[in-house]
């Protein structure tokens, strides 16, 4: 195991500042060094202004899109609003995905069963948009937008599970 070590000026403050990380060999950390030398340019503090900077403006497109403001911890808010987009656009093509596959189905009683799932999954949808939790959305970081839905579903309702 190799350790790589570079210094770096933030081209934003002006502060140096050293990167590290492992490497399996001599060769990939001195790769690292190499590359990191041209390429990581902003000190942790910059990066995380940034990331900030960037949360607000998804923040900003997700209140014009109707969305709630999220509560919780300042750094709970800014990682959620990350969390919040993935999420929903994952679900939002889920459902899309799956509504196309539905119309292509010729057995009508089998498309009449999807489209009766994908109808009530769309309004899972409208739920999960309204949630102002950033805790939530961090919990459920993890999943895919299907997953999202079809969990959400079945918090709702437990009664079924025991058919």
């Amino acid at each position: 195991m190799a350790i790589a070590r570079v210094i770096c000026t933030c081209k934003r403050c002006g502060k140096t500042f050293e990167r590290r990380t492992r490497r399996w060999t001599d060769q990939k950390a001195r790769e690292w060094e190499e590359w990191a030398a041209e390429h990581i340019t902003l000190c942790r503090a910059c990066e995380y202004d940034d990331y900030v900077a960037g949360a607000a403006k998804l923040a900003q497109a997700a209140s014009a899109n109707g969305l709630p403001e999220l509560e919780g911890s300042d750094k709970q808010v800014t990682w959620a609003e990350y969390i919040r987009v993935e999420l929903l656009a994952s679900a939002e093509k889920y459902l899309k995905d799956n509504w196309d596959k539905t119309h292509m189905i010729v057995d009508d009683e089998i498309k009449e069963h999807n489209e009766m799932v994908l109808h009530t999954l769309g309004q899972v949808l409208v739920q999960v948009r309204l949630e102002t939790s950033a805790k939530w959305w961090i919990d459920n970081r993890g999943r895919d937008g299907g997953q999202l839905l079809r969990s959400v579903y079945r918090e709702q309702h437990p009664e079924e599970l025991e058919k």
